[in-house]
């Protein structure tokens, strides 16, 4: 076989291909090993374009819409080859297993708000504690700490607010309605949520490449390379 760079997108359970295989397009596909499926696509090492970054988008969403649970990977995520993905996937079996229990059935979303005034010596942003206390009704959705990012930064005399959380897909829509009764009792305070995301800000595996490669990798669908 020859020697193709390949990005990697996400992982996905190996058994939801046949969902995901309409999904993939010109110069994308996957990579099995027992119970996983890598989505790789074909493309320069370590991309820096805006064409790089909506491609890989546009990769994970497919996945995202197509596949109960997904496990994203960083633009830029780029292996020797489909044998070396292969290597990859058994090398890091473990922590793969863990990750797609954890995200199954799940998606991030996200809130930033804009606070002011400056925050106080205790650590308030002005009304910043109220609306920290009011975060709970999002906070819900993400009972477990390890489910939620949540991080106030001051800048002059006023403060952003950035939170993502982890949260099961059925929840959505009332995650938006909670974001929405957060914006009737803040009306001063501008608010953007964002989602359904595939769970960048939640997957947790670092990658051990440094192992003997695997004979037999198995690339399907889109432009394979031969």
């Amino acid at each position: 076989m020859k020697s193709h760079p390949l990005n990697l997108y996400a992982v996905v359970p190996a058994d939801e291909v046949p969902a995901l295989v309409p999904t993939c397009g010109r110069g994308v596909g996957l990579v099995r090993w027992g119970p996983f499926a890598a989505i790789v696509g074909t493309g320069p090492r370590q991309p820096k374009t805006t064409a790089a970054a909506l491609r890989h988008d546009r990769v994970v969403r497919g996945a995202l819409e197509a596949c109960s649970t997904v496990l994203p990977f960083r633009l830029g995520t780029c292996l020797d080859d489909a044998t070396e993905v292969s290597s990859v996937l058994e090398l890091n079996a473990l922590g793969l297993t863990e990750q797609l229990h954890r995200l199954r059935g799940r998606v991030e979303m996200g809130l930033k708000a804009r606070l002011a005034p400056s925050p106080s010596p205790g650590g308030s942003v002005g009304i910043g504690a109220r609306f920290f206390d009011a975060l709970g009704s999002l906070r819900e959705f993400a009972p477990l700490h390890t489910d939620r990012r949540e991080r106030f930064t001051h800048r002059g005399d006023r403060s952003q607010f950035d939170g993502r959380y982890l949260i099961n897909r059925p929840d959505v829509e009332r995650f938006w309605s909670a974001v929405a009764a957060l914006r009737m009792t803040f009306p001063a305070v501008p608010m953007i949520g964002s989602g359904p995301w595939a769970p960048y800000s939640f997957g947790e595996v670092v990658l051990v490449q440094d192992a003997p490669r695997p004979d037999g990798p198995t690339w399907e669908v889109g432009d394979a390379p031969n």
